[in-house]
């Protein structure tokens, strides 16, 4: 626990440096899956163009909804002159009527058929009361106002009676004009024609409001305050005392069902609560508001004092109020937009949007806004004379083409409500690089009604509208920009209808639907790259007939494997088998209005509320799997809030990989796909229209061909900048260098941010003679040098590379040969731009020097070396350069002669470091060659079949410096690699795996999971920033660029949902597939789900029961146990939290774990692990012993036991070890060898001389009390492999120095003090002489238990033993100290008579040093554990010896009481503390009772003293004998175990003594422990078991020459390609 406290101090530093490159708040202070989605999603404030301002909707039946909108944009309003829109809506969402308002309306009220609204008087219009007939094509009555004063301002039309109020008098009008459809009229009333009603004071009129009864029974609802501040609505009213408290705001809905639900807040601030028409309740004198809103889910207070809301859920009815209202900090977007859901089924405000590269166009009124994603504004706003209807996506060309540039080729099809599609296209603005869009001035044309429009799923640059027009039924085909009508190619009929329909077929565009015959007709949509459609039918599905749909099916999905369809219509989900031609199931109430498929089964959909299925309306993720399962658990997710009701777009945009939703009337939300674990960066292009790519941090900065650099962060995947470069870098005759399509050196990102380009254009003033010098000349007369011969031109090459966001550098030109005759050149350039490697056909291999010419920026390749028998055999795999070092001085060779592998100087060709032979052989060594690389110029890595890699020094003698396994690595792995699909199994394992599709989660995931491993524990990064950098990547492999994450959305979202035992959703919910997923994700801090889930030990257990279920013998799925951020793994928080269950639960599944997987993060945890006694700690250790391939190979050999071990040998060794080394460590030279088992021990360190973590393991296990670990294989290894050092150190210098130390104290004590006088001068030189030699020793002995507190600190006085170490040193020097104080003083003064207290400590200090020899006897196995017993034995008696006293004291002081009272010559107790003494006597068999018969009592005391005799004689010395006799059994039973745990202490207290150089001889911070035991000596095998065990060997074996077959197959195939290019090219 030290460590992980020190680490977080350290890395509390490391953040901080962190947000100079990772700064995004999800990857530090607010880690949260909320935060991240905020990061990733672009949000459009479409309110900045136009905004919602109010509404005066409140009937939820009513057809027609009112908004005032107001224009925000400047530009916008400057075209239309006015701020305001007045605009009603009906419920399918079309525009009924609008008018623009230079001012706010006065006031108005809808009505079931009607809007009533008084105009300012500014407007300029003469009649400014006006109704307007929304059922009669908004037919406009206007009238001229009538009211004396300004105070009438409540409106209301019934049964065309029009009410005009004030707060106390109603004035009404008779309106019947029998008013025609469209029709405006003015009218101006007369006094007799106006009938007045008074309201009483202090009773006042606030509103008139219309439900479906006074509709139907023509009367108009009066909301009237009374007299007590209450609302009368015709209903019984319950008078109240209050009075002078009058309503200062009003806000109300009715519902469905005609119950009106409302809130009143009062001048004082107190709210009344409304149901039914009727108050109902009152908040507190405390609880006071300033304002309110309702909508048709609950009524919305703002407290007046506080920042926060109370929300009041409408489900409570009756019980409506304060007291079932639920708080929450008030925020002022989220306000504005409660109003929202009033009239989110009506209202349509923003008819369209669509993506195109980073432009977002959104369409309202007769407005198209153009949205630049890069600078977050709104850029553009194109004009049309109709209103906008829909937005087209189109391509001219492939929106991917590779017309080099960010100049997008979509093309903008805008369809106005007068059935004209007009057309945008982007134009490049030349000095920034962005798009500029402009109309084209040719237009399409659609007529009729659309009713569908559906989009190809390819690239949605293909479009179906289904049209009705005047009733006849219509299919268009909108493609580039050309609209075709494609009815006839459908055979379309009346009956019919479009739908989406979504297969795996990308070309099955879309379906019909005959509702007479419940049939669904899918078709094919050809590929074609013009205009014009080819389209014929697909498949055909019966439904059953009739066929009962909600509204219409707005879409198909046909599961992958073609088995079902889902079917979703306006309300419910209806899962259809294809085989049986039946429906199976159906989901009712899921109200799907409109969603994407991804990835084949992944559903993202907007939902509106379902009440059935108690869900919110929003944005929601489904797996089709799951619905297939029958499952009524969760079948969805949700994922974000959303109105949805009108707002039903969703639009995926597949160049893009985002999806875009409208969240509310506000926003506008882009995100990219949720549940993958990589973002696409928005507006990037094809890699071919790139130069080359930089990964600086987080961000990556790409170059294109047109000089323009474009920044992304790779975070989040947005474009945050470009630049267009003032001096170019770039000419158009440019291209990277490659000699052949084979040739990809420079378009991988191993030579990323550097480029070598040439110009393809060549130059033509370089003499051959001058340039090529040596390599023209030939010593025969008449002959011609080959390089002469050959064709030839020379290009003027340039090293470029990306500065930073704005800067790329040229670092020289150079001109340099081209051979048209010899496809392959390929060309390397040092990382420290000095050096070239060229090598040209038939292994002609030469080496530069870099000369700087006169010119500035120029340079000149001079040849220092042709590398001859260069090791073309092993240098094909790739395409990358791996055999040599970045700095191109040295190179991998392989020495037939001698069968090794070689590090090699390229400058002379000379032998630099020799590759252990143990490592590659000769047997493997194509193999082998593809599994090697360099890691900087004096590191390289290797890895072995199994997955184990090591990292060496090439510079310290081959050292190794770290080691580790990858994670989840098997065969096929090896045979993965290839540059491309047609040479798998040929390529390089580091840098030719051949990258998995975007949709390939899991493997992605796994791969992420290796890389996050192989960071941590093999190149020791452990800095936050150094693993973002892992865990944060580019994948270059896909035909664009993405960032490639560790984590997504999804999974994260889940696991956070799983993580709290308190929600309701639970791991069962999810699918197993999922599952496997979501416990793959590694996420921000290097947390996974068992980080998260570490307090929910259900969830815990059901995740390991769920992935050991779905393990195959094949293949082991492994669950990732790893280090976060923090050095903490699953562990360490639920030791730091104390959640012992759930570390049991973790270790028991972590018990058969492949080797290296988790140990070394959690080694600091095992001393936690051993003192809080977890249960399944002894299964864990003795189940960490596994078998490496290699070693399984070593069958036979004669064992070297342990010391003082017949069992088995143990010694240590590296994982991946040399065979001989092996066996020399492990095995004797004996010909009477044995059939041996070799195993690891997967808990490295813990048995190493150098580090803290094996003194804290030793320590631990030195005060544990579970002498069941002692019994432990594992534990009996690991003290048997340190034993024997630290005995010899004990031995060397503590015991034998002891024994010496002990005979002179002996001496000294016995002699000296005792028998000789010192009465002659030799007698006094040798007491002095030997005085100095006890100071010497018990110096020595006091230096060495300083050591050993300065080691231990304070768990140095737990140990009783150590106070036999600490005090006869201290008490030795202080008897010869006073021993010879006293021989001095007396020798001056022979009156000195010194003090006796001097004899008990030197009596102390003898007993003391016999106890500490009996310390140095548990180093003997025959006597190790008799000590044990001994202290055992002390301490089981601790609770009787306290009886047992008890006793004594009782009966001792009864005696002294019969004693003291009695005649001088008759007491037998002097005192109080002689009664115990004479207690103990009697106890111990001293019975004398002389003086008994004189006492003052006899017979008392006789009585007594029998009693005592009985008690202490007979019951509790049996007793004792019972106890010690018990504990003797005990240890005796273990025996073996008890010396084991001697020794550990042992270990535990004198590791120190060895000395530093002795510990770095041993070598073993690296290495692991094995062991080897004869197979004989085991316990008898099941016979079945020894089958299976030899068929696993078997099928190994088979797998493994499979692969090395493979191997050299694919080796010889390239040889004989090879030898027949060279033919047919001689021919």
């Amino acid at each position: 626990m030290q460590q992980i406290q020190g680490f977080l101090q350290n890395t509390q530093n490391d953040f901080k440096a962190l947000k100079a490159s990772f700064s995004k708040k999800y990857l530090s202070e607010q880690c949260t899956p909320k935060q991240f989605l905020k990061n990733i999603q672009y949000n459009v404030e479409v309110s900045n163009l136009i905004k919602i301002v109010k509404t005066c909707f409140y009937h939820e039946n009513m057809n027609f909804c009112p908004i005032i909108v107001q224009i925000q944009d400047p530009q916008i309003m400057k075209v239309l002159g006015n701020s305001m829109y007045l605009m009603v809506y009906n419920r399918q969402g079309k525009l009924v009527y609008q008018r623009s308002l230079k001012y706010d309306l006065v006031s108005w009220n809808i009505f079931h058929q009607y809007l009533v609204i008084k105009l300012d008087p500014r407007e300029g219009e003469t009649h400014i009361l006006q109704v307007i007939f929304l059922e009669k094509d908004a037919a406009i009555l206007k009238i001229k106002d009538f009211a004396p004063n300004d105070t009438y301002r409540y409106l209301g039309v019934n049964n065309e009676v029009f009410y005009y109020g004030s707060d106390n008098n109603i004035k009404m009008i008779d309106i019947k004009k029998n008013i025609g459809n469209g029709q405006i009229m003015e009218i101006e009333i007369g006094e007799p024609g106006i009938v007045n009603y008074d309201i009483p004071y202090p009773n006042r009129l606030l509103q008139f409001l219309e439900n479906g009864y006074s509709k139907d029974d023509q009367y108009m609802l009066c909301a009237i305050e009374t007299e007590d501040n209450q609302f009368d609505f015709t209903r019984e009213v319950v008078p109240r005392e209050l009075r002078q408290d009058p309503i200062k705001t009003f806000s109300f809905v009715i519902k469905a069902n005609e119950f009106l639900y409302g809130v009143s807040v009062r001048k004082s601030g107190q709210a009344d609560f409304y149901w039914n028409y009727t108050m109902v309740n009152s908040s507190t004198s405390d609880e006071l508001f300033e304002e309110t809103q309702t909508n048709f889910d609950s009524i919305f207070l703002k407290h007046s004092y506080s920042n926060m809301i109370y929300e009041v859920d409408l489900k409570n009815d009756i019980r409506v109020g304060t007291d079932v209202a639920v708080n929450y900090t008030f925020m002022d977007n989220y306000w504005d937009g409660r109003k929202y859901s009033l009239i989110r089924d009506h209202v349509k405000l923003f008819t369209s949007f669509t993506l195109a590269n980073t432009s977002l166009f959104v369409s309202y009124l007769n407005f198209v806004s153009v949205y630049d994603v890069i600078s977050k504004q709104f850029r553009q706003h194109l004009v049309f004379k109709d209103q906008c209807m829909k937005l087209f996506r189109t391509e001219r060309t492939d929106y991917n083409s590779s017309q080099g540039g960010q100049l997008s080729n979509g093309i903008i099809g805008v369809h106005l409500s007068s059935g004209v599609v007009a057309l945008i296209e982007p134009k490049m603005d030349e000095i920034t690089g962005n798009d500029d869009w402009q109309l084209t001035g040719h237009e399409a044309r659609i007529d009729g009604q659309i009713e569908t429009i559906v989009s190809d799923t390819r690239d949605f640059a293909s479009h179906f509208i289904f049209v009705n027009d005047n009733g006849k039924k219509k299919l268009f085909g909108f493609k580039i920009d050309t609209v075709t009508e494609v009815s006839s190619q459908v055979n379309l009929k009346n009956e019919q209808y479009l739908i989406k329909f979504i297969s795996s077929n990308v070309q099955e565009d879309f379906g019909m639907y005959d509702t007479n015959k419940s049939v669904i007709t899918t078709f094919i949509n050809t590929i074609s790259y013009n205009d014009s459609f080819t389209i014929y039918e697909g498949s055909t599905f019966n439904l059953p007939n009739p066929f009962y749909v909600y509204g219409k099916i707005h879409t198909v999905v046909k599961s992958k494997e073609e088995k079902h369809l889902f079917i979703f219509d306006d309300q419910n989900l209806y899962i259809y088998d294809i085989e049986k031609s039946a429906i199976i199931d159906v989901k009712k109430d899921q109200n799907i209005k409109n969603l994407q498929l991804i990835d084949d089964k992944y559903i993202y959909a907007v939902m509106n509320k379902s009440k059935e299925l108690g869900r919110q309306s929003g944005f929601y993720f489904q797996n089709l799997d799951q619905l297939i399962s029958k499952s009524e658990q969760a079948q969805t997710f949700r994922l974000k809030n959303a109105l949805v009701g009108q707002l039903t777009f969703l639009s995926y945009f597949r160049n893009d990989e985002r999806m875009a939703y409208m969240s509310d009337y506000e926003s506008i939300k882009i995100i990219p796909v949720l549940h993958r674990n990589t973002i696409s960066f928005f507006g990037i292009r094809k890699k071919e229209n790139y130069v080359l790519f930089k990964k600086n941090q987080d961000k990556l900065i790409a170059l294109d061909y047109d000089n323009v650099l474009s920044t992304y962060s790779i975070a989040t995947g947005k474009i945050l900048m470009r630049h267009k470069l003032a001096n170019p870098v770039i000419k158009k005759s440019q291209r990277i260098w490659a000699s052949d399509p084979a040739d990809i050196t420079y378009k991988n990102p191993y030579y990323y941010p550097r480029t070598l380009l040439y110009d393809q254009d060549p130059v033509t003033d370089v003499n051959d003679e001058e340039y090529f010098d040596e390599r023209l000349k030939c010593d025969l007369e008449k002959c011609t040098a080959y390089t002469k011969i050959l064709q030839k031109n020379f290009h003027k090459f340039s090293v470029i590379e990306i500065m930073s966001e704005t800067e790329v550098k040229i670092h020289y030109e150079f001109i340099h040969v081209i051979f048209q005759s010899e496809p392959f050149q390929r060309i390397y350039i040092s990382d420290d731009l000095e050096y070239m490697i060229e090598r040209l056909q038939n292994q002609r291999v030469f080496m530069y020097r870099a000369i700087k010419s006169a010119t500035e920026g120029q340079i000149k390749w001079v040849i220092i070396r042709r590398i001859k028998q260069f090791p073309k055999d092993i240098s094909d795999f790739s395409g990358y350069n791996y055999l040599f070092s970045p700095n191109l001085q040295y190179y991998l060779d392989f020495d037939f002669n001698d069968a090794c592998y070689q590090i090699k100087k390229t400058i002379d060709q000379t032998i630099y470091r020799e590759i252990p032979r143990g490592l590659l052989t000769t047997d493997d060594k194509y193999l082998l060659a593809r599994k090697f690389m360099w890691i900087d110029n004096f590191r390289i890595r290797l890895v072995n079949i199994e997955g184990v890699e090591k990292v060496l020094d090439i510079h310290d003698n081959m050292k190794q410096l770290s080691y580790g396994t990858v994670p989840m690595l098997n065969n096929d792995d090896f045979i993965r690699a290839g540059q491309n699909p047609s040479e798998v199994g040929k390529g390089h394992f580091f840098y030719d795996q051949t990258e998995p599709d975007v949709s390939a989660i899991e493997q992605r995931l796994r791969i992420k999971f290796q890389d996050y491993f192989r960071a941590y524990f093999v190149d020791n990064k452990k800095t936050p920033e150094q693993l973002y950098d892992v865990l944060f990547k580019v994948d270059y492999s896909q035909e664009k660029p993405l960032a490639d994450l560790s984590f997504s959305y999804f999974h994260w979202k889940l696991a956070e949902t799983l993580a709290e035992s308190k929600k309701k959703m639970k791991v069962k919910q999810f699918s197993h597939d999922e599952i496997r997923l979501l416990v793959l994700n590694i996420f921000p801090l290097g947390n996974t789900i068992t980080h998260l889930a570490v307090k929910n030990v259900g969830a815990i257990r059901k995740i390991y029961q769920i992935v050991r279920n779905l393990n195959t013998e094949g293949r082991k799925f492994e669950i990732p146990f790893i280090n976060n951020f923090l050095n903490q793994t699953p562990l360490h928080l639920c030791m730091i939290g104390q959640n012992y269950k759930s570390a049991d639960l973790i270790l028991q599944n972590l018990i058969d774990t492949p080797l290296d997987s988790h140990i070394r993060g959690i080694l600091d945890v095992l001393p936690d692990l051993i003192k809080n006694d977890i249960p399944s700690l002894k299964d864990y250790l003795d189940g960490r012993f596994i078998q490496t391939d290699q070693i399984k190979a070593i069958r036979r050999g004669a064992i070297n036991y342990a010391f003082g071990n017949e069992e088995y040998a143990v010694n240590s060794c590296e994982l991946w070890p040399d065979r001989l080394t092996v066996e020399d460590k492990l095995f004797t030279k004996s010909t009477l060898d044995a059939e041996i088992k070799l195993e690891f021990l997967d808990i490295p360190s813990v048995h190493s001389y150098t580090g803290k973590v094996g003194e804290e393991f030793f320590q631990a296990m030195a005060n544990s009390k579970n002498m069941d670990l002692f019994a432990c294989r594992s534990v009996q290894a690991i003290i048997d492999y340190k034993w024997p050092l630290v005995r010899e150190y004990t031995i060397k210098l503590l015991f034998a120095p002891f024994i010496f130390y002990h005979c002179a104290w002996i001496t000294y004590s016995n002699v000296f003090n005792g028998q000789v006088a010192q009465d002659t001068d030799e007698i006094i030189i040798a007491d002095k002489v030997l005085s100095a030699i006890l100071y010497v020793f018990s110096i020595y002995f006091l230096v060495n238990e300083v050591r050993q507190i300065l080691n231990q600190g304070f768990t140095y006085m737990i140990s009783v033993w150590n106070y036999t170490d600490i005090l006869p040193p201290i008490f030795i020097i202080t008897v010869v100290s006073l021993h010879l104080i006293v021989y001095y003083k007396s020798k001056d003064d022979e009156s000195y008579d010194p003090n006796n207290f001097i004899e008990t400590i030197h009596s102390i200090a003898c007993l003391l040093m016999w106890a500490k020899f009996l310390y140095f006897l548990r180093i003997f196995y025959s006597t190790g554990y008799l000590i044990r017993m001994l202290s055992n034995v002390v301490w089981d008696m601790k609770v009787f010896l306290l009886i047992l006293f008890l006793v004594y004291f009782g009966f001792g002081e009864a005696f002294l009481r019969l004693s003291e009272n009695s005649d001088p010559e008759a007491s037998f107790i002097k005192n109080y503390a002689y009664c115990w003494v004479y207690a103990f006597r009697l106890s111990m068999g001293d019975t004398a009772a002389d003086t008994f018969n004189d006492t003052i009592q006899p017979i008392t005391l006789w009585i007594i003293w029998c009693i005592c005799l009985l008690l202490t004689n007979i019951v509790m010395l049996n007793m004792l004998i019972a106890i010690i006799g018990e504990s003797f059994g005990t240890v005796n039973s273990m025996q073996k175990q008890a010396n084991y745990q001697e020794r550990s202490r042992i270990i535990a207290e004198n590791d120190f003594l060895i000395p530093k150089y002795r510990k770095r001889e041993m070598r073993d911070e690296l290495n692991y422990l094995i062991t080897a035991i004869e197979i004989t000596e085991q316990e008898e095998i099941d016979s079945t078991k020894v089958v299976q065990d030899q068929f696993v060997v078997i099928e190994e074996s088979l797998n493994k020459i499979k692969t090395e077959i493979t191997e050299k197959h694919n080796s010889l195939e390239g040889k004989v390609d090879q030898i027949v290019a060279k033919y047919y090219k001689k021919k």
